[in-house]
Formats: structure tokens, sequence, C-alpha cells
């Protein structure tokens, strides 16, 4: 009996290992928060209830950037950023706050791109790239 409960102890440890690594292979996926540092020149997006708070933000041209995104309630948000209505050039993944989560946005071209919460479409902004 003492083999029969220890192969079960065991296999259950085997599997809680197997579990642990495959949710660890899947945080990998593109627009996931970085565990970077924060930088201080990070661009800082707010949103409250079912509006953003900062509907301005500017980053700068031709280098990747930071972008700290601030839920402060409990809604489900994330942030796409497009340039003229064409597919977003970064989408983040929806979670709900309230919480911050960092994200590395790959370089974009000077300009005027729209930010949204796809969850929400009314909420928008303007980020000015320069």
């Amino acid at each position: 009996m003492n083999r029969f409960l220890s192969s079960i102890t065991l296999t259950g440890v085997l599997l809680s290992v197997a579990l642990a690594s495959a949710a660890c292979s899947v945080a990998a996926v593109a627009g996931e928060p970085s565990q970077a540092p924060i930088d201080p020149n990070a661009v800082k997006i707010v949103a409250s209830g079912q509006a953003f708070t900062t509907t301005e933000a500017t980053a700068p041209a031709g280098k990747a950037f930071q972008l700290v995104f601030d839920s402060q309630t409990s809604d489900p948000h994330n942030i796409a950023i497009s340039r003229d209505g064409a597919e977003p050039v970064f989408r983040s993944d929806v979670f709900s706050g309230p919480g911050t989560k960092t994200y590395q946005v790959d370089a974009l071209t000077t300009g005027t791109y729209a930010f949204k919460c796809d969850v929400h479409p009314g909420m928008t902004g303007t980020l000015t790239v320069k």
C-alpha cells in the first residue's frame, strides 16, 4: 500500500513540474509584459473605469521604448497602437486591474498614431512619435 501511495505522490509532483514548465513557455508571446526595470522615460498610459485618463502621449522616433500601462480599476483593458486605421503595430494582452504592466514596443517611425482599448472601442488616445 505504501508503494502505491508513493507512486501517486511522485506522479502528482512530476505532473505539477510539467505544468509549471509549460506555463513558463507560454509567457514568451508577443505583447507580454516586460520584466526589465522601468525606464524613467517610459511612455505612461492610465486607464480608469472605461476611459483612458491619458489621452495624449509622446514616444521617441526610431527607437524601441517601454510602455507602462496602468489600469486603475477592475475593468478588463488592453492597448492597441495603430497608424491611419491600419493593423496595430503593437497590441498588449487584455488584463483586469487594478494593476500596472510594462511592455516593450518596437521602434516606430515619426508620425501620429492612435491607441485604443479593444475591449472598450470608445477608449481612444493619440500617440505622437517624434
